[in-house]
């Protein structure tokens, strides 16, 4: 192993440490190891499946306990997200279905259109045939076109709406526009 990489592997591990000694002393104080077990999932997401899905599954258990609809309904679509990415997309599937879009505050709206339009794409390049594919591509389009109504024209995620699309359109200069 490099030296490099053993350096950056230490430096992850004493990060680790340090969020799981932060955690232990978090006793009683839901949010603040909501946000640290939040955080040591991110961290793990990048590399470390296994590891994640037991602090993804743990921040769920900590959000269900608080009963707050907003931090569940966020808390459904980091799962839905992170399944579609990680390839499990019958467990995705389930948890978008499960969210009411009626349900969803005014603020988690552009999150929820990026996450459903996310899963639906993953699902959809996933499937062989040829009309199931369309289908949930489909979807991920009207969801796409949902998100670029309610974010402002200037953010990140249209730009990235939109060069996607030029993209998949094979339109490559105005992608890099």
């Amino acid at each position: 192993m490099s030296s490099w990489l053993r350096l950056v592997l230490n430096q992850l591990f004493q990060i680790f440490q340090e969020l799981k000694m932060q955690l232990k002393e978090t006793k009683g104080n839901q949010k603040k190891e909501m946000e640290l077990t939040n955080q040591i999932f991110q961290a793990y997401s990048k590399f470390c499946y296994d590891s994640a899905k037991v602090y993804l599954d743990r921040t769920k258990d900590i959000v269900c306990k608080m009963n707050d609809d907003s931090l569940r309904i966020a808390m459904d679509m980091q799962m839905a997200f992170y399944y579609s990415s990680a390839g499990s997309f019958v467990e995705a599937l389930n948890i978008v279905s499960q969210i009411d879009e009626a349900q969803v505050p005014t603020g988690l709206l552009p999150s929820y259109y990026d996450t459903m339009r996310a899963v639906y794409v993953e699902v959809g390049n996933s499937l062989q045939k040829q009309d199931l594919r369309q289908s949930y591509l489909k979807k991920s389009g009207d969801y796409r076109m949902k998100l670029m109504q309610v974010c402002d024209s200037s953010s990140l995620n249209i730009i990235k709406l939109l060069e996607n699309r030029a993209r998949y359109e094979q339109d490559f200069e105005k992608a890099l526009q």
